[in-house]
């Protein structure tokens, strides 16, 4: 895997250095205190060998780092993998939930497929609920800021209602690190009539070139709105599909797409393969929101409370 964590309790996630001569650096420089529980020294056939732990982001299984050592051109990249053994004062074993994470090697064949869902009960579905219901702003500005599209309030709670319906939680390819990228990835094409977009923005230029369309300044801002030309109804539809890992690197992505529907015809417009960043979301989150954020959230959060 990509990312680690340095407690079970903890949110807050490191990336693995893709270079093997400075990942053991970077991983001494994410560590409190530079000894146990995070660095193990065993003794292996006479020599004492260090292990460096982590703690996987989905499972709080313990981990260990690999692919720095003895390497050649067919290696991969540092990652973290499954220890399967306790670690003291850091994770214990759990052999269960280590058969059921989605970042396990062996389960990477069913990373984003939307039939696989997660028991209603696992307690990494409950934390993702709580998650989305304190964070569905941020989960939002990340979207905005990926795709240059920005949903009106009341669309946004139409997406959460949607994602409730769809037991979002539950998708077993969703954990906090992804969960921006997951909870659009559940949900159904949105039609983007009367949305906003950034202008001057990839988007922009290509909304810019249909001719159905019009693409109406708002004032005082650097945003459009998506609009009729008063001659004809707007099919225009946004989607993110195709959730992948990359079984080298645990790197993931999905694919954000613009399309016009007719009856006869579905016509891709704007494709975007979007790099997902597995600390970008945790960084946000323990971020205390400005006074003006606060009090956006607050008019948002009084919608969420009437439905969650």
């Amino acid at each position: 895997m990509k990312e680690y964590k340095l407690s079970k309790d903890s949110n807050e996630t490191f990336l693995v250095d893709s270079d093997p001569c400075k990942v053991i650096e970077s991983y001494l420089e994410s560590l409190p205190s530079k000894g146990e529980p995070w660095i193990e020294t065993q003794n292996r056939s006479g020599k004492l060998t260090r292990i460096y732990h982590g703690v996987c982001p989905y499972c709080n299984n313990p981990t260990f780092l690999v692919g720095y050592e003895t390497r050649n051109n067919n290696s991969s990249v540092p990652y973290m993998r499954h220890y399967k053994k306790s670690v003291p004062l850091l994770a214990e074993y759990n052999e269960t939930a280590y058969r059921t994470c989605i970042l396990a090697s062996g389960n990477f064949s069913s990373f984003g497929d939307l039939s696989k869902n997660r028991k209603k009960t696992d307690p990494l579905s409950t934390q993702i609920l709580n998650t989305v219901k304190s964070q569905l702003d941020r989960i939002f500005y990340i979207l905005e800021q990926d795709t240059s599209i920005y949903f009106s309030p009341n669309q946004k709670i139409q997406m959460l209602r949607d994602y409730l319906s769809a037991s979002g939680y539950n998708y077993s390819s969703s954990y906090i690190n992804n969960l921006p990228w997951t909870f659009a990835n559940v949900l159904k094409a949105k039609n983007l009539y009367y949305q906003r977009i950034k202008a001057n923005s990839d988007v922009d230029k290509v909304l810019s070139l249909l001719k159905n369309i019009r693409l109406d300044p708002i004032e005082k801002t650097d945003l459009k709105r998506i609009n009729s030309d008063g001659q004809s109804f707007i099919n225009l539809f946004c989607e993110f599909r195709n959730l992948k890992i990359d079984k080298k690197s645990g790197e993931q992505s999905i694919d954000f797409r613009i399309y016009t529907k007719t009856k006869n015809s579905i016509d891709e417009i704007y494709k975007k393969a979007i790099q997902i960043n597995l600390t970008r979301f945790t960084n946000l989150i323990n971020i205390k929101r400005s006074d003006y954020q606060q009090n956006k959230w607050e008019k948002m959060k009084a919608k969420i409370d009437d439905i969650m």
